[in-house]
């Protein structure tokens, strides 16, 4: 129940109130509108809650279990916590975040655990999350027809500061990274963000080859990366039969050389990639080709230009 107390018939700043209700699948809709809220999350809530406090200090805590979640483009099955609400705070501890499930083609739903606080007035969080076997192939941003992209996501990551810029660190890896339907491997990555870039420090985890190098973030604007990746013996077929469209391959490729990454994350069209081979090993048609002499390749709007080429199979140069 509610009971609110007037001071001559005025909810007045100092006034005191005290609530205690259990809610059931009611419209986080109608909930937003009966308190003056407009954010961008819809759901069905369920859960228990007490309030007191004043109208100028409030406070509200509770367990509370949303379902079908619609928030900031994202699909959740579940979202349940423990949730604490004071006058600048808000806290929301014991957090699970499930994703929405793909039904039955084989792809778990991933989650997220952990504990977030948020502080209104000072547009500033805290928060220790914790992500485990989340699809790549439901992250719409980071598909494109031409790289289609699987795996599983798992991260660890802790954080504070301003809500668009928090200073971070933690780690990331991607277990069976795919691309198209060849399976690359996984990839291990430490990162660190002073509020302004985001550093990853990337290895690899494969059973062939090895890649490692750095990639940089900026946190504002257009989001500009670039990165600087080196690989030995890393097997190419993925990019090959994907990227360049050559079906016609025959056992296995091998790749030792440097790529360079720029372009901004926002604006896909400028993301850009230049490599240097010393060495490509390749089957094509039943036949064998090794690189004589470097390669330069160039990556940009989905073009793909190749220089200084010369191959030779069987000692014969073509």
């Amino acid at each position: 129940g509610l009971a609110l107390h007037f001071d001559d018939w005025s909810f007045c700043p100092a006034c005191a109130w005290s609530l205690e209700t259990t809610l059931e699948r009611a419209p986080t809709g109608d909930l937003q509108a009966l308190v003056g809220w407009s954010y961008p999350a819809r759901g069905l809530l369920s859960g228990h809650f007490r309030g007191g406090g004043t109208r100028e200090a409030p406070e509200l805590s509770g367990s509370f279990d949303l379902s079908q979640v619609e928030a900031w483009g994202v699909s959740l099955e579940r979202a349940r916590g423990q949730l604490s609400l004071r006058r600048n705070q808000i806290r929301i501890s014991n957090a699970e975040l499930r994703a929405a499930s793909r039904g039955n083609d084989g792809h778990p739903a991933g989650v997220i655990t952990g504990n977030f606080e948020y502080h209104p007035a000072e547009q500033t969080v805290a928060f220790d999350l914790t992500g485990a076997v989340i699809p790549l192939e439901d992250i719409a941003r980071i598909q494109s027809e031409r790289l289609p992209l699987g795996g599983q996501l798992n991260f660890q990551v802790k954080g504070h500061g301003p809500l668009t810029a928090p200073v971070a660190h933690g780690t990331l890896r991607l277990v069976n990274l795919k691309v198209g339907d060849e399976v690359l491997g996984s990839l291990e990555s430490k990162l660190e963000s002073d509020g302004r870039r985001l550093l990853f420090e990337v290895g690899s985890a494969m059973t062939a080859g090895r890649l490692q190098g750095k990639l940089e973030l900026g946190l504002s604007g257009d989001y500009p990366i670039q990165g600087d990746l080196n690989v030995a013996g890393m097997d190419l077929d993925p990019f090959l039969r994907t990227a360049l469209r050559l079906d016609a391959l025959s056992g296995h490729s091998s790749v030792d050389g440097n790529f360079q990454l720029s372009g901004a994350l926002r604006r896909p069209e400028t993301l850009a990639v230049d490599a240097e081979l010393a060495r490509l090993v390749f089957g094509y048609q039943e036949v064998r080709l090794e690189n004589v002499g470097p390669i330069r390749l160039t990556y940009r709007r989905d073009e793909v230009r190749i220089e200084l080429v010369s191959l030779a199979e069987n000692d014969r140069a073509v």
